[in-house]
């Protein structure tokens, strides 16, 4: 079922569809955006290129939503593209968070286009990638973070505070 209100436009080609975001994707829209890039991963694109080339602002919530949009794509064997616009604050949103690294990144949208049709042989089958893995899709995290298993609990961590 398609969703109710778009807040995405969504134009299709022979190889992909181009979605183009809102000029702000913050808490107020941020829900509407991920429903509708569910919709659309779920109808099955041969590729998807998510335009922010018109997006003045770009909260974390709508980098979290690229980046789960990023995740299912991966998993469903679709082909993710982001055309970028080529300086500003969401330019330094996309360098800042490592979305270029997670997701091919240009400013131009033939060559976005191009780069996805060129990636169509070389992208593996949906089928190739562990149904647990995610990080296929760029989930690097800094040091700190990586030894996460070894950190005590935030509730351990608060008794080893009052007993202090």
């Amino acid at each position: 079922m398609r969703p109710a209100t778009s807040v995405l436009h969504v134009y299709q080609t022979d190889d992909c569809d181009i979605v183009t975001f809102p000029a702000e994707v913050d808490l107020l829209n941020d829900q509407k955006i991920r429903t509708q890039l569910l919709w659309l991963l779920d109808s099955s694109p041969r590729g998807l290129i998510l335009d922010l080339s018109k997006t003045r602002f770009c909260a974390a919530c709508g980098v979290d939503a690229i980046f789960r949009a990023c995740i299912r794509a991966r998993a469903l064997g679709i082909r993710v593209g982001l055309l970028s616009p080529p300086s500003g604050p969401v330019n330094r949103i996309i360098q800042i968070t490592g979305l270029n690294r997670t997701i091919p990144t240009t400013s131009d949208r033939a060559e976005a286009l191009a780069a996805l049709h060129r990636a169509r042989d070389d992208f593996p089958a949906a089928n190739t990638f562990p149904a647990a893995d995610t990080t296929d899709c760029g989930e690097s995290r800094p040091d700190s973070l990586r030894d996460e298993e070894t950190r005590p609990a935030p509730a351990a961590v608060m008794r080893s505070r009052r007993r202090g």
